[in-house]
């Protein structure tokens, strides 16, 4: 039986995965400029657009993480071992059709797609078959692991699973070193290192998990119900991944079509690397929190579980802000000492927009682990489909009528907001969550420090002071008022942790 979740066990997590976080983002940004220089801008581009296709896919990878450690917690919050392993069993079958039906799918409508739909040089078009064959390995290999990833973070043991990342991360690092020796096509040679890299990692998952959940053993026969009802949870779930993958890769494809190049699919993929390296490190706080949120649901009090909703949300803000702002305000910069003179056009403002997005994210996914523990999530996943659709249609009728492609991320920015509203109104709807109490405690609160940074940059900026000072000037006032004013926990906290030293 797993250990009853505590907040000191969380915390500890939470530092556990930051040091996990800060090895993996040096290796992974350090990487991404080796890849960069190695496959070129063109390749670089293919190896995103075609990935992309695959990539469609990767919300039936989401929904099974998502829907297996929602039943999960669950029962470990209960402490019942055999229902632990009927929810095991259920996910390796739900898991064995969804990976081939990912094979189906992607040698046929997928294949069709890239040969005939992308836009990719002549002679490129080989090599991005191979890759793109390799990339379909890659994807049914990390189906294996998703199971093993989404066991191994239920139960909390955060240490192993950050060993296992920053693993993965040195082994891409090592492959992308590789490339400089190799005289074969660079491209084909890195897809393949990579899928080696992959198979790696997922025996590892495996040998790990069982270690660390050894007591945790499938049940294959007799788990029809369980099986129902992750099945009907994980469809529902579908619709709301499918809709942001659909989304994501449809605005990727659009941008290959449209822009009549590679080089724009570069500077989207460059700008997500950044977003992804920078909401890292309000994944590692949500990573920790989540199983936390969804086993203690139940046992407490609708305002305990408001507060630390609350909280969640405000710290997620936080944490997400003081990595930003210096990214914002310095994106040029940032990027070609990055990557030199290898930034692609339009990567600047792309990165600027996917960060204020960021902010969005961070602030729904407490609310949405409150939905899912609850177990209401059909009206949300429609609303949520709803909108990603109408905005890929928006984006595809402003680039018709000649916008510049900056209108696609404007329109995706919008969509970020609106998904945001619309898990505010279910988790009212169905949680119980007092919108006004949400609005006093988060938005008002939160709205007013952004509005405060803004202004001492702005007034700095204007009076003619360094870049860098503004910065500086901007995240000691935002640390500041976030200390003294907004968190009196947190500071009592630290007050208390000082006083034992």
């Amino acid at each position: 039986m797993s250990a009853p979740p505590t907040k000191s066990r969380v915390v500890r997590n939470t530092f556990i995965l930051y040091a996990r976080m800060i090895v993996t983002l040096l290796v992974s940004l350090y990487t991404s400029r080796v890849v960069l220089q190695q496959l070129g801008v063109v390749d670089f581009g293919i190896l995103n657009v075609v990935g992309g296709v695959i990539a469609l896919l990767s919300f039936l990878e989401r929904s099974i993480i998502t829907t297996f450690q929602r039943f999960l917690c669950i029962e470990i919050a209960k402490g019942t071992i055999d229902t632990q392993r009927k929810v095991l069993g259920s996910a390796y079958w739900i898991q064995f059709i969804v990976a081939l039906s990912v094979i189906l799918l992607g040698e046929t409508a997928g294949l069709w797609f890239v040969e005939e739909k992308l836009v990719i040089p002549v002679d490129r078009l080989e090599a991005a078959k191979v890759l793109y064959q390799i990339t379909i390995a890659i994807f049914v290999v990390n189906m294996v692991r998703v199971i093993y990833n989404a066991l191994i973070i239920s139960y909390e043991e955060m240490s192993a699973y950050a060993y296992l990342c920053i693993f993965e991360a040195i082994g891409k690092l090592l492959i992308a070193y590789l490339l400089m020796a190799t005289t074969h096509d660079s491209l084909i040679t890195y897809s393949f290192l990579l899928l080696g890299v992959n198979i790696v990692i997922t025996i590892s998952y495996y040998l790990i998990a069982i270690r660390k959940c050894g007591n945790i053993h499938p049940i294959w026969l007799g788990v029809t119900s369980y099986f129902k009802k992750m099945i009907s949870f994980a469809s529902l779930n579908i619709v709301g991944s499918m809709s942001h993958v659909i989304k994501n890769q449809g605005l990727n494809f659009l941008l290959n079509i449209f822009g009549e190049t590679t080089v724009l699919n570069a500077a989207r993929s460059i700008s997500l690397q950044v977003y992804t390296a920078v909401y890292s490190f309000v994944t590692n706080f949500q990573t920790a929190f989540a199983p936390f949120q969804m086993k203690t649901f139940h046992a407490d009090s609708a305002t305990g579980n408001e507060q630390k909703l609350f909280e969640l949300t405000r710290f997620s803000f936080y944490i997400l802000s003081v990595m930003a702002i210096p990214i914002i305000y310095a994106t040029d910069y940032i990027l070609h000492l990055w990557l030199g003179d290898n930034v692609p056009y339009y990567t600047v403002p792309f990165t600027r927009i996917v960060l204020f997005m960021g902010i969005f994210e961070a602030l729904s996914n407490p609310l949405i682990n409150n939905i899912y523990a609850e177990g209401k999530i059909k009206i949300l996943q429609i609303l949520v489909f709803i909108i990603n659709m109408g905005i890929l249609t928006i984006s595809y009728l402003l680039l018709s009528y000649g916008f510049d492609c900056i209108s696609v991320y404007i329109a995706d920015f919008v969509a970020a907001i609106l998904c945001y509203v619309t898990r505010i109104y279910i988790a009212y709807r169905y949680t119980g969550l007092k919108v006004w109490h949400y609005i006093l405690e988060v938005i008002r609160p939160l709205a007013l420090l952004s509005f405060i940074a803004l202004a001492i940059y702005c007034l700095f900026a204007l009076i003619g002071i360094n870049m860098w000072c503004a910065i500086l000037a901007t995240e000691l006032a935002f640390l500041f008022l976030v200390y003294y004013y907004l968190e009196p926990q947190l500071r009592s906290f630290v007050i208390a942790k000082f006083k034992r030293r």
